[in-house]
């Protein structure tokens, strides 16, 4: 009973030691990674943002480009004569809004002070504005003055490029449609003529092409939206926000307290904690900005995410730590009732020292010296082993707790639970380590790579070169090449090697690959990745200061922006690369995409820009040849005057001729429009059906008659004559009318009018007067 006691004495007294160590090494360890978690989860969260943010920039850029050409190319024709000007402008507008669907119009508004030389007021523009749908419009303002407050006027100051806020429209041309069912934005850039402000050219487009970055969904329960440079939404989860302002989602009271509107306007990136309705939970609320061109207003990209999402899967890992915890100290309790059970069966010589031990004493130098080499010397000698032990385990834990988790540990045999508890805890610890370094590596690879994408300033080439040697080095891999798509010939696109790491020789000097060509062609086709451990004798080697041998491992990554492939990456090592490793070249190859795509623009945009400035050299050159044109018409201007006033007495004498002789005369061309009709034929007609005018269709005045008398023209038109006699009818009088009708050729004989001359009939021809039956079949 003594023994029993003393067994329950020491469980009591080494317990709350053990445990306190054990959960004080524990709770620092779950605490450190639990704060490191929760700063990893708010930066992907702003990384997201300006992956999205990056993205938007790019499509908005690419209208901005094509803003600032047509600004760019109105400065070009400056000095032109008014009609060639005129006649580029509108060839420029119009082919701009019949090539792209998502362009309501394309527009040019210009200072009529820098085009019209006889303008020398310091406001008045001229305005052209070409629809996707419907007739183009072009009149003048501001012929009094500009409007103070319009953005017109905002432009003009500040000669910078802007993207206007969002506002409502109808999508259809016509100005007496009110229904403005489309929210969109005005795309502007100003005509810049020697530094000083000439006008504006732009396009509007629908904003309801932005509404796919709503989609993105990082986090449960998160919403991703854009807003414009005044807070309103352009895109957003939740439909009915689209259009309305920030305060529509957050209480107006938050957004004064943490000056949201302010920092939007201003462009800044920023994150907030805070509630955004009167329920109390909290949100985190993440901001980037979106530069627009050269803008002063930028737009930004937000994230919403509630702090119970970001937490979960922080607490849920703490929640396995504690579960861990409690394991092991269950264990620990089980091992020490073993070992207390077993120590109370010694003789009583060795009490002392099991007391010690059980209250929580370990210290070596208590260790039974000289034990026996009877049953007390074989208790003595496990006392010892197991004060030895423990203090092994007591070190193992402290080396743990400080975060060292490559310290070796040797169980004290196969029953030794606690041994192996720890041991597994350590490796438990391990794995989640490595998982945190593996995402914080992914982290830190996604921000480098962002802001050298993002500083992309620099030729094409030189961007390439950093982009492929900053890859290999922060993935490891031995060697790379990036190929881009080339495009520029219609009928010749293939894939050229545009940027390469360590390639031997032979490979480099091979740029070109043809879209169904080896694996850089099947990944370009199936736009999927490709790994390979497995290659061929001849595909690639990678050259080192050894010499040369072929790779380990082989992956290509398709450059996708969205469904379209703009390249394909290509890495070869002698390593197998690790799958993290490869999911993050993937989604970088997302936003190296978009700034693919925003190269590619701004190139094309510069070869417009020199092809028009070329243009404009031609048509210099033509504008000369027309002044020498005109000199020598200005000696032909007398005689056209001459022949002029000749014409004019001729026309004269040819209507008196047609409207006094009597008979009723009709012209019309071969789409039956009336191009003559003298004054005896309108009177006849006047207050009738047939009433009809130059211009008009006759088959459309003759009512129910146009199939009667169709046949008979489309004969003359084949070149007949036709003369007839039939009984008219018409103002409710009967008589008989005498027809002609006859083709009118040009100097190639063919028919290009039919002249129809008519009068009432004499005596002499009633009796060729026809029947309704025989005028029908004539």
């Amino acid at each position: 009973m003594k023994l029993r006691g003393l067994k329950y004495k020491l469980l009591l007294q080494i317990m709350p030691v053990v445990t306190v160590i054990f959960l004080a090494c524990i709770g620092y360890i779950i605490f450190s990674l639990r704060q490191q978690a929760i700063e990893d989860n708010e930066k992907l969260a702003f990384s997201y943002v300006e992956e999205v943010a990056n993205e938007v920039k790019a499509r908005m850029n690419e209208d901005i480009g094509l803003s600032r050409a047509i600004a760019n190319a109105a400065a070009v024709y400056k000095d032109s004569l008014g009609i060639v000007r005129e006649n580029f402008i509108k060839g420029m507008l119009s082919g701009v809004v019949e090539g792209e669907d998502s362009y309501h119009s394309a527009w040019l508004s210009i200072e009529l002070s820098h085009f019209e030389p006889t303008w020398n007021l310091p406001y008045g523009r001229k305005r052209y504005t070409f629809y996707h749908q419907g007739p183009p419009a072009i009149d003048s303002a501001n012929l009094k003055g500009d409007l103070r407050g319009s953005s017109y006027l905002r432009l003009k100051q500040e000669k910078r490029e802007e993207v206007n806020d969002p506002y409502y429209y109808t999508k259809y041309s016509d100005a007496g449609d009110e229904r403005n069912d489309v929210l969109g934005t005005s795309i502007c850039a100003p005509v810049l003529i020697n530094g000083e402000f000439g006008g504006v050219g732009g396009v509007d487009i629908s904003l309801e092409h932005f509404q796919y970055v709503s989609d993105f969904k990082p986090f449960d329960q998160s919403q991703i939206f854009l807003i414009s440079n005044n807070g309103t939404f352009v895109s957003h989860p939740n439909q009915e926000l689209i259009g309305k302002k920030l305060d529509e989602m957050i209480s107006p009271e938050i957004v004064d307290r943490h000056e949201l509107d302010a920092k939007i306007s201003h462009g800044q990136s920023f994150m907030v904690d805070t509630e955004i309705a009167k329920d109390g939970e909290l949100y985190l609320l993440a901001f980037a900005p979106i530069e627009l061109g050269n803008s002063y207003y930028p737009w930004t990209i937000g994230i919403i995410v509630p702090r119970d999402v970001i937490l979960k899967d922080v607490n849920n890992s703490l929640l396995r730590s504690l579960l861990i915890a409690i394991f092991g100290i269950a264990i620990i309790a089980f091992v020490l009732w073993k070992i207390s059970d077993n120590i109370t069966k010694p003789l009583n010589k060795v009490n002392a020292l099991i007391k010690e031990i059980a209250q929580g004493d370990i210290d070596l130098s208590k260790k039974v010296p000289n034990p026996t080499d009877d049953e007390v010397g074989e208790i003595s000698l496990s006392a010892n082993a197991l004060i030895d032990d423990l203090n092994n385990k007591v070190e193992f834990a402290k080396s743990i707790g400080s975060g060292n988790l490559d310290m070796e540990h040797e169980t004290a045999g196969e029953q030794d639970i606690l041994g192996k508890s720890l041991i597994a805890m350590r490796e438990s610890l391990k794995e989640s380590k490595i998982d945190d370094e593996r995402r914080s590596w992914v982290n830190r690879g996604l921000a480098k790579f962002t802001e050298i994408l993002r500083l992309n300033e620099g030729e094409m080439e030189e961007f390439y070169i950093k982009v492929v040697s900053e890859m290999v080095k922060y993935i490891g891999v031995n060697q790379a090449g990036l190929f881009v798509i080339n495009n520029d010939e219609e009928d010749n696109t293939y894939l050229e090697l545009v940027a390469a790491y360590a390639y031997e020789r032979r490979k480099f000097i091979e740029k070109r690959v043809d879209l169904d060509e080896g694996l850089v062609g099947q990944c370009y086709k199936e736009k999927q990745r490709i790994s390979l451990t497995e290659l061929p004798a001849d595909y690639i080697h990678i050259t080192s200061g050894l010499g040369i041998a072929p790779p380990t491992h082989v992956f290509l990554v398709p450059i996708r922006l969205e469904e379209d492939v703009l390249g394909v990456m290509e890495f070869a090592s002698f390593e197998v690369v690790p799958e993290y490793k490869i999911e993050f070249v993937e989604k970088l190859a997302e936003s190296l995409a978009s700034t693919i795509s925003t190269l590619k623009t701004n190139q094309r945009t510069r070869i417009l820009l020199e092809q028009s400035q070329q243009q404009s050299e031609e048509l210099r050159a033509q504008e000369e040849e027309m002044r020498q044109n005109m000199e020598e018409m200005e000696a032909t201007q007398e005689e056209m005057k001459r022949t002029q006033k000749l014409v004019e007495q001729n026309q004269m004498l040819m209507e008196v001729i047609l409207n006094q002789a009597g008979d009723s005369v009709l012209v019309f061309d071969k789409h039956y429009s009336i191009v003559l009709i003298n004054d005896v034929l309108k009177a006849r007609y006047k207050g009738t059906q047939f009433e009809m005018g130059v211009g008009d269709n006759l088959l459309e005045k003759l009512g129910s008659h146009k199939d009667m008398w169709q046949k008979h023209y489309e004969k003359v038109l084949g070149g007949q004559q036709l003369q007839f006699t039939i009984k008219s009818q018409l103002k409710d009088s009967e008589n008989f009318r005498f027809y002609f009708m006859s083709p009118i050729r040009d100097t190639h004989g063919e028919v290009r009018y039919v002249s129809v001359i008519t009068r009432d009939a004499n005596i002499d021809q009633y009796s060729n007067v026809l029947t309704q039956e025989q005028f029908e079949s004539l």
